[in-house]
């Protein structure tokens, strides 16, 4: 590859991760360009710069363009490597996950296969396991089937606490959406509270820092769950009093 086409792509890459999508999409382009006229259009590299092209612009917010640019990702890696290949199951993921953004009909099924092609190709072990499984369980929580988002939230967590342990930032963040998801969508605040309580103490058992912004998220997640629960009591109480004067 020539060597311009490798600074390119990394340059892309870059600004990408910067937040500097302007800049990103041109740089990409002009990589992929040169990957198509040296490797062909199916070669992995080629797959891999369009699979980063797409991501970018689903992180911009384009999600049309993005899905458009993510299904073709998708099927030249499943015709270049087959479907059983990590790279292929990594831009399902992706894919996946652009669909839940744009709001399409074909979401679920794709949503449901991510998961299911990363437990049967890349083991149970893998991150992009809580990845697949943590998209679901959003698409289910808004659908309002909320027995089936539950279930996948919390097989969430058991992902990450496989693949990071207890007290990873990443299985800390998964526990507090599940606890969010608990408190507001399910109503049961003092299980919420719980497990936000855990989070916490886990997070400061790692870090040993009581004045990191990671803390004072924890300890702002569980002010508003308290304030959340306590509310919850006001009204029932209120409700029971106003049953007994009327």
């Amino acid at each position: 590859i020539p060597k311009r086409t490798v600074i390119t792509a990394s340059g892309a890459n870059v600004n990408s991760s910067r937040g500097r999508y302007d800049r990103a999409e041109p740089l990409y382009r002009e990589a992929l360009e040169g990957q198509r006229r040296v490797l062909g259009e199916r070669h992995p590299e080629t797959l891999a710069t369009l699979k980063s092209l797409g991501s970018m612009l689903a992180r911009a917010g384009r999600y049309a363009d993005a899905e458009e640019v993510g299904r073709r990702a998708l099927r030249g890696f499943g015709e270049a490597l087959g479907v059983d290949d990590p790279r292929t199951v990594a831009s399902l993921v992706d894919y996946a996950a652009t669909l839940l953004l744009l709001r399409s009909p074909e979401a679920e099924r794709y949503l449901r296969e991510s998961c299911e092609r990363c437990l049967a190709v890349l083991g149970p072990r893998d991150p992009l396991n809580a990845e697949a499984m943590n998209n679901l369980a959003i698409f289910l929580n808004r659908q309002g089937r909320l027995e089936e988002a539950e279930k996948a939230y919390r097989d969430g967590v058991r992902l990450c606490v496989a693949v990071y342990g207890e007290d990873h930032p990443s299985t800390l963040s998964v526990r507090v959406n599940l606890a969010r998801f608990i408190s507001e969508r399910v109503q049961r605040p003092w299980e919420a509270e719980t497990l936000l309580r855990d989070a916490l103490k886990a997070w400061r058992g790692r870090s040993g820092d009581e004045r990191s912004i990671t803390t004072a998220n924890y300890l702002g997640e569980l002010l508003n769950l308290l304030c959340f629960s306590l509310r919850c009591t006001l009204y029932c109480f209120a409700g029971k009093l106003a049953g007994k004067i009327g």
